[in-house]
């Protein structure tokens, strides 16, 4: 493992080691395809991202009318965890979600407007900078 690697192995572990739940519950709210995931945190807290979901799984704010396609959907978690979980800001245009290669057991037809499901947290953490000058 390069030095590189080694520091971010670090520093994961360092955040989980020194990292309180500072809410609750996790925010969950609906994205339409049109909008952005915006969130941020206070100063001293990072975001968890909890559970990403790309679809079109109930009616709601973005998905009004039933066609018979609810229901359908991908877990776009991971993905999220990359790009928002250990920061403290993160914004991701919803409607490039369609671009990932999505897996899912049931595919949501290409002409309907999808929406993202998200859940996340932002928890207190703080970090041992002092560890990486060194490295």
């Amino acid at each position: 493992m390069g030095d590189s690697a080694f520091a971010k192995l670090l520093w994961f572990l360092l955040l989980l080691l020194t990292v309180r739940v500072c809410t609750d519950a996790a925010s969950a709210a609906e994205y339409c395809d049109w909008e952005t995931f915006n969130v941020s945190c206070q100063a001293d807290e990072v975001i968890a991202v909890g559970r990403g979901r790309y679809g079109r799984m109930t009616l709601g704010r973005c998905v009004t009318t039933n066609y018979g396609s609810i229901g359908c959907g991908a877990d776009v978690t991971a993905y999220m965890d990359s790009q928002c979980s250990g920061r403290r800001a993160c914004a991701l245009n919803v409607i490039t979600l369609s671009q990932l290669p999505l897996q899912t057991d049931k595919p949501c037809p290409p002409d309907f407007k999808y929406y993202l499901e998200a859940t996340y947290e932002c928890l207190k953490g703080r970090l041992l900078m002092s560890v990486f000058e060194k490295l």
